[in-house]
């Protein structure tokens, strides 16, 4: 089971995550997979500083990707909920390239 089919399953048992998060995983997904593709996770000291780091790149694309439905309090919320494994291994991922 990938990484994303596993928070996908996550999604469906959790009751106190909203629907319309739900409904824009897709979207989410992808936001996140361009916030990472252009981060450079060897300007970092470590996985909290590049989570950090991805938080304060997604603040910036969401101000101007406005997304219906959601907040951009909810949008980071679910980023850093949800995504900080996926997050995660990316960056370590990425170390061997340093």
């Amino acid at each position: 089971m990938t990484l994303q089919e596993s928070i996908r399953r996550i999604l469906r048992e959790e009751t106190n995550v909203p629907i319309n998060v739900k409904r824009r995983f897709d979207r989410l997904k992808k936001l996140v997979d361009v916030v990472l593709s252009n981060s450079h996770p060897c300007d970092f000291l470590n996985e909290k500083h590049y989570l950090g780091g991805i938080l304060y790149d997604l603040e910036t694309f969401i101000i101007t990707f406005e997304m219906e439905g959601m907040t951009n309090e909810q949008i980071l919320s679910f980023v850093k909920d949800y995504f900080h494994k996926y997050i995660k291994q990316y960056y370590i991922n990425s170390q061997e390239d340093c």
